[in-house]
């Protein structure tokens, strides 16, 4: 019988204990020394330490260890853009985050083009998946009330309506390309609702209303639903990406 050391439920300790190397399709299989075995969302790497009689090790493999093993290139983010805050990938694709400060923006609006004061954002790509939110402080900090962007063309959710405008994949490269992209588009009449307090109705009223302020009023702010639990910027990125 083979020993175990396997620090994983009962089933998948079973599971893999009956996987004997020898079994493989191979008539070179004395020659295989190890093998990883999926069991659900755990790796578990089998060793072979003796042939006669046939006698195994096991050790369970992080997810991250596993990337390691299987990348036998040095890995290089490059040069990173101004604003990106965090990346990286799943099984769906790659992910980042982008984080724009508080500042003046030329918003091309229906009939008329103006530069006015908006919040800090926090746009968030996967793939060609995107979501943008507001918060209320100069800085990005993770533990941010996340509030519903004061503009158009942005589902309450955060996902964006891009209309005929097709972002980039999100990469930490094109993210900042993905927001000139919105933030230069062409905004609509669509999905105006409850953006802003003062102007619930429409909150390009309230764009329009913001006359030469240098700052966006955060007490116009409207909280982003969130999922039971779930109150922070951290908490509506990561259920996004992860």
């Amino acid at each position: 019988m083979e020993p175990t050391h396997l620090s994983c439920p009962i089933d998948q300790q079973a599971l893999i204990q009956e996987a004997v190397i020898q079994e493989f399709h191979s008539h070179n299989w004395k020659q295989i020394q190890t093998a990883i075995f999926i069991a659900e969302s755990t790796y578990i790497l089998k060793h072979k330490v003796d042939d006669c009689p046939p006698r195994f090790t096991y050790k369970c493999l992080s997810p991250s260890a596993l990337q390691r093993a299987f990348h036998l290139e040095a890995l290089d983010s490059q040069w990173l853009p101004p604003g990106l805050i965090r990346h990286g990938s799943t099984t769906v694709g790659e992910w980042a985050v982008l984080f724009i400060p508080p500042g003046l923006h030329r918003l091309n609006l229906p009939n008329r083009t103006r530069t006015l004061p908006l919040p800090g954002f926090v746009l968030v790509g996967l793939n060609k998946d995107y979501r943008l939110w507001a918060i209320a402080t100069p800085q990005f900090e993770p533990t941010a009330r996340a509030y519903l962007p004061p503009l158009p063309n942005v589902y309450e959710s955060g996902a964006i309506c891009w209309g005929t405008i097709s972002p980039p994949v999100a990469t930490p490269q094109s993210m900042p390309q993905a927001w000139q992209l919105f933030i230069t588009s062409s905004f609509t009449n669509h999905l105006v609702l409850s953006k802003s307090r003062a102007h619930n109705l429409n909150v390009l009223d309230q764009l329009t209303r913001l006359g030469r302020r240098k700052t966006y009023p955060l007490d116009d702010l409207l909280s982003a639903p969130v999922p039971a639990h779930r109150s922070s910027i951290a908490d509506l990125v990561e259920g996004f990406v992860l």
